[in-house]
């Protein structure tokens, strides 16, 4: 449980910081999808800064502001370390829940 906590804490970081960065205010709900495209696609370590996630920072998040874009590869470097950690620690919780060998 608290991997998964945790896990939906680093996205609510990054996705603020991503917000910061593209100038978006208000309640996260009135966010453009790019900023919430952008933050999944970090989280998901299979995923991976995906050709789609890179187009998505790069034109709809930083309008190719070679800056926040590379602030923008950094938090999402950092987001995505952290999700291998808590994915991992969440399957490794399952494991020991169902007991599986």
């Amino acid at each position: 449980m608290r991997p998964a906590i945790a896990l939906l804490l680093t996205l609510a970081i990054a996705a603020c910081t991503f917000a910061r960065l593209a100038g978006a205010s208000g309640n996260p709900w009135t966010w453009p999808k790019p900023i919430w495209l952008a933050a999944w696609s970090s989280l998901l370590p299979f995923m991976g800064l995906s050709a789609t996630g890179r187009q998505v920072m790069e034109t709809s998040v930083c309008h190719a502001d070679a800056d926040c874009v590379a602030k923008l590869y950094a938090i999402g470097g950092v987001e995505g370390f952290f999700a291998i950690v808590f994915l991992f620690l969440l399957g490794f919780g399952l494991r020991n829940l169902f007991r599986i060998r």
